[in-house]
């Protein structure tokens, strides 16, 4: 059990408002589930180089292979030409403040449709949280159905 409270603890952080504790286990027994090994190495890579950049494969041949160039090419959020919106978790210390911050800098702001913070809310309360339909799903519905 304690490695279940510490895989909560650092993935979904410390609030306790907005999840049932008591359905952790069965959380943890399917994440990180419907991802790749390679998608997990590549969340690694951003935390490690502090870069919004392409999966870098390790080696100069290797990335000359798949870009072109012996290092993955940036992402440029600048370049997103589709309506966004952006919701954040005030308690999120896997896309944190500074990061969200970054994002809506670098967003074109002639698409970005809004920023909507949940104060209370840790990384996962966004997919755990009891409450997730009422304040985050709903808004995310009405959303689709928006004409832009």
């Amino acid at each position: 059990m304690t490695c279940v409270k510490t895989y909560s603890l650092q993935l979904v952080g410390t609030d306790r408002l907005h999840f049932n504790i008591t359905r952790i286990p069965v959380y943890v027994a399917h994440n990180p589930g419907g991802t790749s090994a390679q998608n997990m190495l590549h969340f690694a890579q951003g935390v490690n180089t502090d870069a919004f950049q392409k999966f870098d494969y390790g080696s100069a041949i290797e990335n000359m292979k798949y870009y072109n160039q012996t290092t993955p090419p940036l992402y440029h959020a600048e370049d997103l030409h589709v309506p966004v919106m952006v919701y954040s978790g005030g308690n999120d210390s896997l896309a944190d403040r500074d990061d969200i911050e970054w994002l809506l800098n670098h967003l074109p702001a002639a698409n970005l449709l809004g920023h909507m913070t949940f104060p209370e809310w840790d990384h996962l309360d966004f997919i755990w949280a009891f409450d997730a339909a009422k304040y985050l799903y709903s808004d995310i519905i009405k959303r689709i159905f928006m004409p832009y």
